[in-house]
C-alpha cells in the first residue's frame, strides 16, 4: 500500500475526513504541497480496496477492516514479482486483498492463518506456463497465489525465489551441481534460465499454486 493510503486510513481513526476539504487532509498527513487531485486519488483507492468510504454530501464516513467469512479467503498482496529478470526487489509492500473462495482452494484450506500470500506479476517470461488445475499461464499485472508455507520445491515446481533480494517467479529444475529457475515463455529465447550454485543466496519463498486474471489491469 502506498504510504500515502497509509496516513489517510490512520487519520481516518481519529478524523471525520467527510467533514475536512482535501488541502487540509494533505495537511493533517504532514504534506501540505500535495494538490487535491492526489489525495482524491488516493483515497479512491482506498474505496476501490474496500477499506475507508466517505460520503461528502452526508459528512459521514465508514472504516472498514477485512474480514474473513465462512466461504472465502483474504489473502493479503504483498507486492510484485518478477517474470523476467530477477529485477524487482522483494519488499513487502502491502497492496489490499484477493478475496478468494475456499471451494477453490479445496484441501488447501487446512490451517489458513499465514498460509498464503499473493504477488503481482510484472513481465511476461511465464505467459506460457500451466499453474494450477486450471493450467493458466501468468501474464504481467496478474495476481500469483503462493503457499509460503512449502518453502521446499520438488523438481519441477513452480515456486516465487528471492535471490540476493530480488523476487522472481520461475520454474525449478534441480541439478546435481546447481538449479536452474526458467522461464515458460511464449518468446523463450528472451529469458535464459537463471543458474543458481550452492553458494549464492537463494531462497525458496513459497510454491506457486494458482493464478488469478487482474480484471483491472
Amino acid at each position: 500500500m502506498h504510504h500515502i493510503q497509509k496516513k489517510l486510513l490512520e487519520l481516518a481513526k481519529t478524523n471525520n475526513l467527510a467533514e475536512c476539504t482535501l488541502r487540509r487532509t494533505a495537511e493533517l498527513i504532514g504534506d501540505p504541497d500535495m494538490s487535491p487531485g492526489q489525495v482524491q486519488h488516493h483515497l479512491l483507492q482506498l474505496e476501490k480496496r474496500n477499506l475507508l468510504f466517505i460520503n461528502r454530501k452526508n459528512k459521514t464516513q465508514r472504516l472498514e477492516s477485512p474480514v474473513e467469512d465462512d466461504r472465502f479467503v483474504l489473502v493479503p498482496i504483498v507486492g510484485s514479482a518478477s517474470c523476467g529478470p530477477a529485477l524487482n526487489y522483494a519488499e513487502e509492500c502491502y497492496e489490499g486483498f484477493l478475496r478468494i473462495s475456499k471451494q477453490l482452494l479445496g484441501k488447501q484450506t487446512t490451517q489458513l492463518k499465514n498460509r498464503y500470500m499473493a504477488v503481482k506479476a510484472d513481465g511476461e517470461s511465464m505467459n506460457n506456463a500451466r499453474i494450477g488445475k486450471s493450467k493458466q499461464p501468468i501474464n504481467s499485472g496478474d495476481f500469483v497465489l503462493v503457499d509460503v508455507t512449502q518453502n521446499y520445491a520438488e523438481d519441477g515446481d513452480y515456486v516465487l525465489s528471492i535471490i540476493g533480494g530480488m523476487a522472481n517467479i520461475k520454474r525449478l529444475k534441480k541439478h546435481d551441481e546447481y538449479i536452474s529457475l526458467e522461464s515458460e515463455s511464449l518468446t523463450p529465447e528472451r529469458f535464459p534460465p537463471i543458474i543458481v550454485d550452492q553458494s549464492e543466496d537463494c531462497m525458496i519463498n513459497g510454491k506457486v499454486i494458482a493464478v488469478y486474471k487482474n480484471t483491472s489491469s
